[in-house]
């Protein structure tokens, strides 16, 4: 099985869409992501990383795969009003996760 791509904290960006968000949650390639779908959700693929992202300018949220996803290389930091409840810190274009 494969490495994610991507760590939590990590900067990326929508590959089709173009809106960035930072990493808080990662799922491997094969596992389970049922419990993040909402009822009667179903997905197409589930043979990949997943991560649950927060998206930039904007209060909310986003369940993306892995081929969905390309490395943001701004180094500017996202505007969402959940990043400081994920995170405690923003250093050298990535968030540190809080320690809980």
């Amino acid at each position: 099985m494969a490495e994610p791509l991507y760590r939590l904290g990590e900067i990326v960006r929508h590959a089709r869409l173009g809106y960035r968000c930072v990493v808080y949650e990662v799922r491997e390639e094969g596992g389970p992501v049922d419990d993040w779908l909402n009822p009667g959700e179903s997905l197409k693929n589930k043979e990949c990383a997943w991560y649950r992202v927060l998206v930039d300018k904007g209060g909310h949220s986003a369940l993306l795969a892995e081929h969905e996803l390309v490395k943001d290389d701004t180094g500017a930091e996202i505007e969402n009003p959940r990043v400081n409840d994920v995170f405690e810190g923003f250093e050298g274009g990535r968030y540190s996760p809080r320690i809980l």
